[in-house]
C-alpha cells in the first residue's frame, strides 16, 4: 500500500511499493482541486465505487467509436468511409461496411417509421388497412372479396364475359338474350333487324306477313290484312261480300254482264253458276225454248249451298187472245205456266235483289208462245235465300221433262 503521502504546493504526492487503497477527500472549500496520479496503472473510485463521467476517452479521435473488446476493456474503432454503415460481427469487433443496395430483406417483425421505400417488392404481405393507397397498376384484385359497396348480384355479374348470359350491360355492348326486360323508354329500335314475329292487329299491326304487290289493293280477311293480285288494265274491283274482292271486266251495254247462250236442246235442267257477289239484278232470256212434256217450266235460284226448292211465293197465269186460261201458285220455284209440249217460249224473267241482308229476290216476267196458238205467260213471286245468290237453274216440275228446242241466256248487273 502507499507508504508515503507528501503535501506539496497545490498537489498531494502519494508513493509506495505495494498495492492498496488510498482514500482522498477534498476539503469543502470553493475552487478546484487537481489530483495528479503517477504513470502507473490503477483505478480511481468515487465514494460510490463507480467511474465518474468522462468526456475524453484515451485513444479517441475524430470519428472513432469506442467498443468493448473484452470484459472491462474498451477499444476505439477506426474512422469509417463516408456513407458506410456499422456492422456487428457478434462478439468480434464491429466493422464499417458499404451501405446495401438493391433488395433488402427484413426478417421477423420490423417497424419502419417515416421511411421511404422506392419500388419495394412485397411477397405475400398482409397490408392491413392502409390510410390511403393508389391501385393504378395493381392486378389480381378479387371482385368477390376485394370490392365492397356493390349492389346485389353485381360482383357475380362482373365475373361474367360481356355479351353472355348474366353479364352486365355496357355502353355499346351486346345485350344478348335477357331473360326479361321492359322496353318502355327504349328508342332507336331498328325495325329491319330489331323486331321479329307478326304484330297483331290489336297492337297496330297487320297480323300478316303478306307482301304488297304492285297494283294490288289491301283488304281485310277478318283476322289479318291481305292484298289482291294485280288486276288487268281497265278491270274493276268487285266486292264479294266476306270473301276476297276480285278484279272483273268492266260491264258493257248498260252495265250488264251478258252470259253465254246455252242451247236448250237436251237435258232436264240448265244451270248458270258463278254469278258474282254483289249482283243486284238478273235477266233470264228465252228464245224458242221447248220441252218434250207438259210440265210447267221452273226457275230456281241458289247460293253456295246449292239450288233451293222450298219457301218460294210464286204465281203464274196463261192468257189466250180472249181468255185467262189458268192461274197457278207454286212454293218450289218461280213457275211459268207453259204446259203444252209444242210451246216455243220467248221472253224474259227478271230477278231483282230486294234486301241484301235477308238475300231476298223478287221475280217478274212476261213470255209468249210463238206457235199458231197464241198465249202469253205472266210470272211473279219472291224468295229469300240462305246466303248470297250465285246460281240460277231452268228446269221443269219434277225435273223429268227433257228440253228439245231453243236456247236460254242470262245478263246480270
Amino acid at each position: 500500500m502507499a507508504t508515503s503521502v507528501t503535501l506539496k504546493a497545490n498537489a498531494i504526492d502519494i508513493s509506495g511499493t505495494t498495492s492498496g487503497t488510498v482514500t482522498l477527500q477534498a476539503p469543502s472549500v470553493a475552487g478546484t482541486t487537481t489530483l495528479t496520479l503517477p504513470s502507473t496503472s490503477g483505478t480511481i473510485l468515487t465514494s460510490a465505487s463507480t467511474a465518474t463521467t468522462s468526456t475524453n476517452l484515451a485513444g479517441g479521435s475524430n470519428g472513432t467509436i469506442p467498443y468493448q473488446s473484452a470484459s472491462g476493456t474498451t477499444q476505439m474503432l477506426a474512422v469509417g468511409m463516408s456513407g458506410q454503415v456499422l456492422q456487428t460481427n457478434g462478439v468480434g469487433a464491429p466493422t464499417w461496411v458499404a451501405a446495401a443496395t438493391g433488395d433488402v430483406t427484413l426478417t421477423g417483425t420490423q417497424t419502419l417509421t417515416n421511411k421511404t421505400l422506392t419500388s419495394p417488392t412485397l411477397t405475400t404481405p398482409a397490408l392491413g388497412t392502409p390510410a390511403s393507397g393508389v391501385l393504378t397498376n395493381a392486378t389480381g384484385l378479387p371482385i368477390s372479396t376485394g370490392v365492397s359497396g356493390l349492389g346485389t348480384g353485381i360482383a357475380t355479374a362482373l365475373a361474367v364475359n360481356v355479351g353472355t348470359a348474366g353479364a352486365p350491360v355496357v355502353n355499346g355492348g351486346a345485350l344478348g338474350t335477357p331473360s326479361s326486360g321492359t322496353a318502355t323508354n327504349l328508342t332507336g329500335l331498328p325495325l329491319t333487324t330489331g323486331v321479329t314475329g307478326t304484330l297483331p292487329i290489336a297492337n297496330g299491326g297487320t297480323n300478316s306477313t303478306a307482301t304488297a304487290t304492285a297494283g294490288g289493293v289491301g283488304y281485310g280477311t277478318g283476322t289479318a290484312h291481305a292484298y289482291t293480285s294485280q288486276g288487268t288494265s281497265g278491270y274493276f274491283l268487285q266486292s264479294n261480300g266476306a270473301s276476297a274482292p276480285t278484279w272483273v271486266a268492266a260491264p258493257s251495254g248498260g252495265g250488264f254482264t251478258l252470259g253465254t247462250p246455252v242451247a236448250t236442246t237436251s237435258g232436264t235442267s240448265i244451270d248458270f253458276t258463278g254469278i258474282p257477289s254483289g249482283t243486284k239484278q238478273i235477266i233470264i232470256t228465252f228464245k224458242g225454248v221447248s220441252t218434250n212434256g207438259t210440265d210447267p217450266k221452273y226457275i230456281q235460284i241458289g247460293d253456295s249451298g246449292g239450288i233451293e226448292d222450298t219457301a218460294y211465293s210464286s204465281t203464274s197465269a196463261a192468257i189466250t187472245e180472249t181468255t185467262i186460261v189458268y192461274a197457278v201458285s207454286a212454293t218450289d220455284a218461280f213457275r211459268i205456266q207453259s204446259i203444252v209440249a209444242a210451246d216455243l217460249i220467248n221472253g224474259s224473267v227478271t230477278l231483282t235483289l230486294e234486301n241484301s241482308s235477308t238475300f231476298t229476290w223478287v221475280a217478274s216476267g212476261v213470255l209468249e208462245n210463238s206457235t199458231s196458238t197464241s198465249r202469253v205467260f205472266f210470272v211473279a213471286g219472291r224468295k229469300s235465300l240462305s246466303a248470297v245468290l250465285d246460281r240460277v237453274r231452268l228446269t221443269t216440275l219434277n225435273g223429268t221433262n227433257t228440253f228439245d228446242a231453243g236456247e236460254v241466256n242470262i245478263a246480270y248487273i
